[in-house]
């Protein structure tokens, strides 16, 4: 039985993964658009247009920074690689909050602009499990 070596494996998978990234980008992207426009029916707001970006550049860095911490722990040991994951997982944590906080306390960042894209991932990893995959098929 021929086994794959380990770095063109974790070639592949890293193709895989930025595609991945790419597609959850897009998603986020659409979806803080229409959550921007559909905001719009209750007038122009500035501070939710700025909650609206930083909600959604928040989203992506999030995204394709925890796809680097996995990644990268794919390479250690078990129990460095909790550790690393934990520590990682506690910094984007505490980056958020950080930015909720900025958002709850300023006059110029919609609050539910910038935790609202914080969803959006998880809705367009659904679409592309359960409707995506069904036409592939």
């Amino acid at each position: 039985m021929h086994q794959v070596p380990i770095k063109e494996r974790m070639m592949k998978t890293k193709g895989t993964l930025n595609n991945e990234i790419k597609n959850l980008i897009i998603g986020i992207s659409v979806l803080c658009g229409i959550s921007f426009a559909v905001s719009l029916f209750w007038g122009f707001r500035l501070d939710y247009l700025f909650g609206t970006i930083i909600g959604l550049l928040f989203s992506c860095l999030n995204m394709s920074y925890l796809a680097y911490t996995v990644t990268r722990s794919a390479g250690m040991s078990q129990q460095k690689a909790k550790r690393y994951l934990s520590t990682n997982y506690f910094f984007r944590y505490l980056v958020f909050g950080i930015i909720f906080a900025i958002s709850v306390y300023s006059k110029y960042i919609n609050t539910i602009a910038v935790t609202l894209p914080l969803f959006f991932p998880r809705l367009v990893l659904a679409y592309n499990l359960f409707i995506l995959r069904k036409e592939e098929k």
